[in-house]
């Protein structure tokens, strides 16, 4: 591959030298910051050699050339545009200050609600099931023990996410809005204190206290914020930014519960619509099998995946959702639909709208059709698969991730020599130990789309990552590793999700750049707990970066994993 020419074609695609603010690069993709995205051409982008993928996130244009390749491409462009190279604060702070005021809102709420989904998501499956089985056993349906210790204790743990919804969304706000995210958590106590009226009873509520301030000028309800979002994010900014001194002071806020819900499971289900109408229209098997189990996801009342992973991507199916959504709760809203409380939205929100379950049905309906039909005609096919990566071809081979070593430029003592590879499956061993989890656990679509490869997500328990087999280390750059294993089978290992930001800090390197190593030789150290508390996911995608040379590369199932057992397998 002549990584000058890409890195000069790259250049000439995006508008020159003069449009770019910012320059860095990862373990796998070249990050630019441009100054005016109008003269990017992504369709030109894509058929450089070397590309794999091109998209623009967080502010910045992301071009996936893929680990061992796109170091030697950045150098060629750092010098060919005249420009120097920025650190990856630089380059982070280059990409925010060029986005706009909505992204930078929806941004700073991804700050917040990332590191709480794992908690929401289980409460709201958890109170789901809980939810139906106490209808069915109601109404007669079942017939089981509603007073087992396994039954009671399920019931208790259901719902206590949202109990508490409020000191977790303080204690990670204060964190993302620079505060004491201690103080963040005790803003989240204040408003849940015992001694106010709990918001989910206030709709049966018959005496409601009241409490005189501003020396008896105003007075407000005595009653908490369970299950509420914004007032807590608003009380820690206020908090963050003052940092000396809080007092309780919260407006008058008037409470519509019983109707509540039905317009949030309109705009949830609207946006599944909208999310299944891309699975529907798109050729590509990649984003079917994300979209399908989004929109489902969504249909049960937990939208993240279907908003942020597929939705928010292509925008227009977005808008569309927001669309059938407020047509949808406009019709709950006609027919003054009600909710004898507030809980799980979605398909299991009929459960709470018993007392007019047509009008419930009729409004998911309602909203789930227009917001597919929307996002239908809104986003055609040519959108949706206007980002994916081309096939690779045959005279492209040498430029895939993780094996690309360029005969003519390449040292001698970092060319790859392996052993002929054997025709028969080739089982590839855990490098870590840990649990394995679904690959959408990363919420970063380059993983989520097997754009680098296949494989498989582990959430390490051990801070150390293991020789799978022999093999040869043919990239190293702090957080993640690329090794090419002498069965023939190139591998990355990418500890936590954007972990480039942090520079090489919490991690060790303990091999270089084209040393051979053995099978359970440790290669790198971490502290994940460092990594953690500095706000990064530890998911680790293990990948399998010449997966396009195999028919077929089948993963583990979910679940524990030891270092040396058989997480995947490569079939010719």
């Amino acid at each position: 591959m002549d990584y000058r020419k890409s890195a000069t074609e790259v250049l000439a695609a995006i508008g020159g030298s003069k449009n770019i603010a910012s320059a860095a690069h990862c373990a796998t993709r070249l990050r630019l910051v441009i100054v005016d995205n109008g003269k990017v051409d992504k369709k030109t982008i894509e058929n450089i050699e070397g590309v794999k993928g091109v998209f623009e996130a967080s502010g910045q244009l992301q071009i996936i050339y893929g680990t061992g390749t796109v170091d030697k491409v950045y150098d060629e462009f750092i010098n060919v545009a005249g420009i120097s190279g920025a650190t990856k604060e630089e380059a982070k702070a280059a990409a925010a200050a060029n986005t706009n005021v909505f992204q930078r809102f929806i941004k700073t709420l991804g700050d917040i609600f990332v590191p709480i989904i794992p908690a929401i998501v289980a409460s709201g499956f958890l109170m789901g099931i809980m939810n139906a089985l106490d209808f069915m056993v109601k109404n007669g349906f079942l017939n089981i023990d509603t007073t087992s210790s396994i039954y009671v204790f399920a019931n208790l743990f259901s719902n206590i996410a949202y109990v508490f919804l409020p000191i977790l969304i303080g204690f990670s706000a204060a964190g993302v809005f620079g505060g004491n995210q201690y103080l963040g958590a005790v803003i989240g106590m204040i408003m849940i204190h015992p001694n106010l009226v709990n918001a989910w009873n206030v709709a049966t509520a018959t005496d409601i206290p009241m409490q005189s301030v501003f020396f008896g000028l105003w007075k407000i309800k005595m009653v908490g914020y369970q299950g509420h979002v914004i007032p807590i994010m608003i009380s820690v900014w206020v908090m963050s930014n003052i940092e000396k001194r809080l007092h309780k002071v919260i407006p008058a806020t008037k409470y519509g519960v019983t109707y509540w819900l039905p317009l949030a499971s309109a705009v949830n289900v609207a946006q599944g619509g909208a999310c299944l109408a891309v699975a529907v229209k798109t050729k590509d098997p990649k984003i079917k099998s994300l979209c399908f189990p989004s929109s489902l996801s969504a249909f049960m009342g937990i939208t993240e995946p279907a908003i942020f992973g597929v939705n928010l991507r292509f925008f227009k199916p977005f808008i569309a959702g927001c669309l059938g959504g407020a047509v949808g709760a406009m019709f709950a809203s006609i027919i003054r639909l009600g909710a004898t409380g507030t809980g799980v939205t979605g398909i299991f929100g009929i459960l709470l709208t018993l007392s007019n379950p047509v009008g419930y049905i009729l409004t998911f309906i309602i909203s789930m059709a227009v917001a597919f039909a929307a996002s239908w005609v809104l986003t055609p096919s040519s959108i949706i698969d206007a980002n994916l990566p081309a096939e690779p071809v045959e005279e492209n081979k040498d430029a895939q991730a993780l094996g690309s070593v360029d005969e003519a430029e390449a040292d001698k003592d970092l060319r790859v020599e392996t052993k002929p590879v054997e025709e028969g499956p080739v089982d590839v061993a855990s490098p870590l130990s840990g649990k394995i989890v679904s690959m959408e656990e990363t919420k970063d679509e380059t993983f989520i789309a097997g754009i680098l490869g296949k494989g498989v997500c582990i959430i390490p328990d051990k801070d150390t990552v293991y020789a799978p087999d022999n093999g040869t280390v043919i990239a190293l750059m702090g957080h993640a590793v690329g090794m090419k294993l002498d069965n023939g089978v190139e591998l990355i290992v990418h500890v936590g999700v954007n972990t480039v930001e942090l520079g090489g800090k919490h991690f060790e390197a303990l091999v270089a750049n084209g040393d051979k190593f053995k099978k359970g030789q440790a290669l790198m150290k971490f502290d994940s707990k460092a990594i953690s508390e500095a706000g990064y996911l530890m998911t680790t995608p293990v990948l399998v970066t010449n997966s396009f040379e195999y028919s077929d590369v089948t993963c583990a199932p979910f679940g524990d994993v030891a270092v040396g057992d058989k997480i995947l397998t490569a079939i010719k």
